[in-house]
């Protein structure tokens, strides 16, 4: 438990530290004025945007507490296919070999759920589930909607439980029940990779280092330069949050090198703003207020 705690320490103090960074590099990249001068004349939308992302950052935290655990899905998936309880003595039984290549093997079939689920989200009956997310027409971490997202909690449950299930079934079928134990052991080291990669992509300081994509790329993990390409306005691909090996074994990878990442026109190609994405599109925000915070700096908006 102690591992577990620690590893999300070092998940939210670098979740922060690319949030710091990202808006200090988006200051330097859009304006010459000094910080505080802009800080002062720019308070009442900063604010706004704040307490947008405030509130989405709470309902997020909410879904999630209402979903199951992965400890609790673990279970529930061993007692369904009858596999014994294990202990940490019976996971010493498993040697490095074997635990690296469950380690690999959870990454590749996370990504598959990952890539699935969220091409999933594309279609038009979920969209609304999805569309807070690609909102922004600014992408760096610290914009509601990227570093926060009000209904990922179904999404993110979705992809834990069809990647365990897969695991635990596959486990049961190497006839290795020992691994269970050191699977649940590295799932949560795996799960902050996860959500580290999901960090780095987004974020607007490193997508300036073409080396980095030259470096990750190799590895199959879903640079900057990449994923950048997924918000583009009128473009579909890039599916993989944290890998885009089954983007290019399903035909839908997008190639940075050969589509100019840093010249596409980002956010939605219609209407709309932090209130619709909540609502359905049903209610959004006043005119006069839209106005007035300077939303159409940061979304997408036309004359209604």
């Amino acid at each position: 438990m102690e591992n577990i705690r620690y590893l999300l320490l070092v998940l939210v103090v670098v979740q922060t530290l690319f949030i710091v960074v990202d808006c200090w590099t988006f200051w330097r990249d859009t304006s010459d004025e000094p910080l505080r001068n802009l800080l002062r004349r720019h308070r009442g939308t900063l604010g706004f945007l704040a307490s947008i992302w405030f509130g989405y950052f709470v309902i997020q935290n909410v879904l999630m507490a209402g979903m199951p655990t992965v400890e609790a899905t673990l279970r529930w998936f061993s007692s369904l296919l009858d596999l014994p309880p294990q202990s940490a003595t019976t996971a010493d039984a498993a040697s490095r070999w074997n635990v690296g290549f469950l380690f690999v093997a959870t990454y590749f079939v996370s990504g598959f759920w990952d890539y699935w689920l969220h091409r999933f989200l594309h279609t038009r009956r979920f969209w609304f589930l999805h569309e807070n997310h690609h909102l922004p027409t600014q992408v760096f971490n610290g914009m509601p909607g990227i570093s926060v997202r009000p209904f990922v909690a179904p999404t993110t449950f979705l992809t834990y439980f069809c990647s365990i299930g897969t695991l635990i079934y596959l486990v049961k079928l190497a006839n290795q029940p020992y691994l269970l134990h050191a699977y649940l052991m590295h799932l949560p080291s795996l799960m902050v990779l996860f959500a580290l990669v999901g960090s780095a992509s987004h974020s607007c300081f490193l997508r300036r280092f073409l080396w980095l994509h030259s470096l990750l790329k190799v590895l199959f993990i879903t640079t900057p330069q990449e994923h950048i390409l997924h918000h583009a306005k009128n473009l579909s691909g890039n599916y993989g949050n944290f890998m885009t090996f089954w983007d290019r074994v399903f035909g839908t990878y997008l190639n940075p090198l050969v589509i100019p990442y840093d010249q596409v026109e980002l956010g939605l190609n219609y209407d709309q703003d932090f209130l619709g994405t909540l609502t359905g599109g049903r209610w959004k925000i006043p005119e006069r207020l839209r106005t007035k915070y300077q939303l159409g700096t940061f979304c997408n908006l036309a004359a209604r």
